[in-house]
């Protein structure tokens, strides 16, 4: 398994096997934890052309995924997962609320020791786009600040809550709220049912 880090999104890779032509396979055990503990969606590293300040889709030359794991950090689960992406050398990126950082300020901490991206979901989780702008604000510098205070330095990236916006406020959080927005192309869809286990994932679309 590769890992890609960049200054914005951490991406996964899995490659091909070079002689074989074999797909080099993930441990079941990291599949079945990253899609049953915490909401996994797929995001990628490159600006929309139509909207500078979201991260979209963009063309790569081997397979490559970016996991990310919103509304955290857990004080049970969160620990859980990277011990399982530890031995894998696997990074992700984590989008922490701002009131749950108060709480487990440690957790974030070890994140970034072993080599995890923090960025920002907001302080309480609201819908951005039916709030004011001031406390949509609120929300950021809130949240900036406790992970900032938490691990010694602010986020730069932050994803709304529910992926709920627009343009202009997309603009605003990134000119205000000093973040860029990452959204994702693929949702595991594990928050419409918490807590089930056992149940396979949806099937990632292979041009994903």
């Amino acid at each position: 398994m590769d890992v890609v880090l960049s200054r914005h999104v951490l991406r996964c890779a899995v490659r091909r096997g070079s002689s074989s032509g074999s797909v080099r396979r993930v441990p079941t055990a990291l599949i079945l934890v990253l899609f049953l503990l915490v909401a996994c969606t797929v995001a990628t590293a490159r600006k929309r052309d139509d909207n500078p300040a979201v991260y979209s889709v963009r063309p790569v030359t081997r397979q490559r995924v970016a996991l990310t794991f919103d509304d955290g950090p857990h004080g049970t689960l969160t620990p859980r997962l990277m011990d399982i992406l530890k031995p894998l050398k696997a990074y992700v990126t984590f989008f922490v609320m701002g009131i749950k950082v108060l709480k487990h300020a440690e957790i974030l901490q070890r994140a970034v020791r072993e080599g995890h991206e923090v960025a920002n979901h907001v302080w309480n989780h609201p819908v951005l786009s039916k709030i004011p702008r001031a406390a949509v604000f609120e929300q950021m510098k809130r949240t900036n600040d406790a992970i900032a205070a938490a691990v010694g330095f602010p986020p730069a990236t932050m994803r709304p809550p529910y992926g709920n916006t627009n343009k202009k406020l997309n603009q605003f959080l990134e000119e205000e709220g000093n973040c860029t927005v990452v959204m994702w192309s693929y949702d595991a869809l594990d928050w419409k049912h918490p807590g089930k286990r056992g149940e396979t994932p949806p099937r990632m679309p292979c041009s994903t």
